[in-house]
């Protein structure tokens, strides 16, 4: 009887523990989740920064081999901007096109080799760098204190961002 008993309380503490246990364990869970995209969103944000510094000394670059640094920068900005836009999803988080279209600007103009670049050329990263000193300032503000994507800052990065490809697109078709 005695062992019936004892049988008895401790299947009622399982029955009790494990639903508790499991509670704890999902709550701790998402805690991390959460703090890996808090820190996928600064590497991005490092990304971003270092890209803008680049830009912005490209506006000194005399040819084009000197571009291939921010041309790989501007890849690894998009690598890890994409994987936090899966991270956070794509309904709440833009795509940035200006990154990739940085890379085909930079790809168009190495095409005829290691050249000297034209004013005309050094005038549009003059463009990009005040753009991005913008960008940079909005994504510095995307994510909430919670870790989670503020909606109007993140309109404010999309259109920011589709100006951008919408400038560099029209220099890629002249």
């Amino acid at each position: 009887m005695r062992n019936r008993q004892m049988l008895i309380f401790i299947i009622i503490v399982l029955l009790v523990a494990w639903p508790i246990y499991q509670l704890v364990d999902l709550y701790f869970a998402k805690k991390s989740e959460k703090d890996s995209n808090i820190l996928l969103y600064q590497v991005s944000l490092f990304q971003i920064e270092l890209l803008n510094n680049l830009i912005y000394d490209s506006m000194n670059a005399s040819n084009t081999g000197q571009l291939n640094v921010l041309k790989q920068f501007a890849y690894t900005s998009d690598y890890s901007h994409q994987h936090l836009v899966l991270a956070y999803g794509d309904s709440k988080l833009t795509n940035m096109n200006s990154y990739l279209d940085i890379m085909q600007y930079i790809i168009r103009l190495q095409l005829g080799g290691d050249r000297l670049l034209k004013q005309e050329e050094v005038a549009v990263f003059q463009e990009l760098n005040k753009a991005f000193i913008e960008i940079v300032q909005v994504y510095e503000t995307l994510l909430s204190e919670d870790g989670k994507i503020i909606s109007s800052q993140n309109d404010k990065l999309m259109q920011l961002d589709e100006a951008v490809s919408g400038y560099l697109r029209k220099i890629l078709l002249e």
